[in-house]
């Protein structure tokens, strides 16, 4: 587990400071402050740091950028295309 401490929160809008609890990778408690924990578990002194829901990079280059596709690279962009909407990569 991670508690993520004094973030400035944005998820899109913004939340205001706030302390996060993470569980297996996955938020589990916003709130203004989270106290003690009945278990361990790391803790992130966020003061100053801007926290935000995560980014993707749209512009992606899956078969090289520039030049003529061809049948081949087609086969390419559409593999390549199902793994990235699935986040296999």
């Amino acid at each position: 587990m991670l508690l993520v401490k004094n973030a400035e929160v944005y998820a899109p809008e913004y939340l205001g400071k706030k302390d996060l609890l993470i569980c297996g990778g996955k938020i589990e408690c916003i709130q203004d402050s989270i106290g003690e924990l009945p278990v361990e578990c790391e803790i992130l002194d966020a003061e100053g740091k801007i926290l935000t829901p995560g980014f993707l990079d749209q512009h992606v280059h899956i078969t090289g950028g520039g030049g003529q596709p061809g049948a081949a690279e087609r086969e390419v962009f559409i593999r390549g295309h199902r793994n990235y909407r699935c986040r296999s990569w």
